[in-house]
C-alpha cells in the first residue's frame, strides 16, 4: 500500500513574521478516507473546497453571514476531526524571519539556502524518516502545493533529487492543486492553525495562551520544529543538519555557492 505525503506552506508573502511548511503523511487507505470525509462536508455545507486563510478572513464562499463565528468554527471542527480520525501523522517545520536574519547572514544563506527552502527541505526529509521508521522501502510520494511560484518549484524539485541521493532512495516529488486536493486542504488547515500558535509564541513565550483550537494536535504524536532562535543556532552548529544544506549536494541549484573555507 502505497505511503504518500502532502506539504502546504503558510505565512510564505514578505511581510510575514515567520514561514512555515506543513502537512502530513500516510497510508494510501488512510487518504482514501479523509477524501471520502471531507468530500461529504464540503457537500453538506455547499462549498466547493476549504481554504483556512480565505475562511478566516470571511472571503466567498465563507461569507455567509457568521457575525460570531460559529458557522466557521464549526466548520474548522470537522475538518480538523476529519484528519484525525483518518489517523496521518503530521510534520512541520517553521522559522521566523527575525530570528534567521539575526543566525544567517545574507553570504550564508546562499549557502544554506533560503528559510523557506529550509522548511521544504526539512519537512521533505521528515517524511522519508518517517517511511524508514514504518520499514517501508518502496518509493513515497510527495506533493506540494501547486500555486507556489516557479523558485519554490524548483526549490522543491532541487530538493527531491537531493534527498534521494543522500537517503539512497527513489521517492517520487510533484505539486497538485490545493482547491481540488482535500489532502492539500487538510495541510493547509494544519498550517494555519501551527502558524498562529507560532506567532503567540514568538509573542509570548512558554507562557503563551494555547488556543483550544490547537490543543488536538498537541494531543498527537507530531514531528514538529519550530527553529527559534536558540533551535536554529543548535541546529546551524550540527554536522547532520549541515550535511543536509551542503553545498556539495546543491549542485542541482542553477547558482553557485560560495567557498565556505574562504
Amino acid at each position: 500500500m502505497s505511503l504518500i505525503a502532502y506539504f502546504d506552506d503558510s505565512n510564505s508573502h514578505k511581510d510575514a513574521p515567520l514561514i512555515l511548511w506543513a502537512g502530513f503523511v500516510g497510508y494510501e487507505n488512510q487518504w482514501a478516507l479523509l477524501d471520502e470525509t471531507w468530500t461529504t462536508i464540503l457537500e453538506n455545507e455547499g462549498i466547493p473546497y476549504f481554504s483556512w486563510s480565505e475562511s478566516l478572513a470571511g472571503r466567498p464562499p465563507f461569507n455567509r453571514f457568521d457575525p460570531s463565528r460559529a458557522w466557521r468554527d464549526h466548520l474548522v471542527f470537522q475538518f480538523r476531526n476529519a484528519i484525525l480520525e483518518a489517523g496521518l501523522f503530521g510534520i512541520a517545520a517553521g522559522v521566523p524571519h527575525s530570528h534567521w536574519r539575526e543566525l544567517v547572514s545574507p553570504e550564508d544563506e546562499r549557502w544554506i539556502n533560503p528559510p523557506g527552502t529550509v522548511c521544504l527541505t526539512l519537512v521533505s526529509l521528515k517524511a522519508v524518516r518517517y517511511a524508514k521508521r514504518k520499514n517501508y522501502s518502496a518509493p513515497i510520494t510527495v506533493y506540494f502545493d501547486g500555486g507556489v511560484e516557479l523558485p519554490a518549484k524548483r526549490s522543491a524539485s532541487a530538493v527531491g533529487n537531493i534527498l534521494n541521493k543522500l537517503e539512497s532512495r527513489h521517492d517520487n516529488y510533484d505539486f497538485a492543486s490545493v482547491k481540488a486536493t482535500p489532502a492539500l486542504q487538510a495541510a493547509d488547515l494544519f498550517a494555519g492553525e501551527l502558524q498562529n500558535d507560532m506567532k503567540a509564541y514568538l509573542r509570548d513565550g512558554h507562557n503563551r495562551q494555547v488556543s483550544p483550537h490547537m490543543t488536538p494536535w498537541m494531543n498527537r504524536k507530531c514531528d514538529i520544529d519550530f527553529l527559534e532562535r536558540s533551535v536554529l543556532a543548535e541546529r546551524l552548529a550540527s554536522p547532520a543538519f549541515q550535511h543536509v544544506l551542503n553545498d556539495e549536494n546543491w549542485t542541482e541549484l542553477e547558482e553557485p555557492r560560495p567557498n565556505q573555507n574562504k
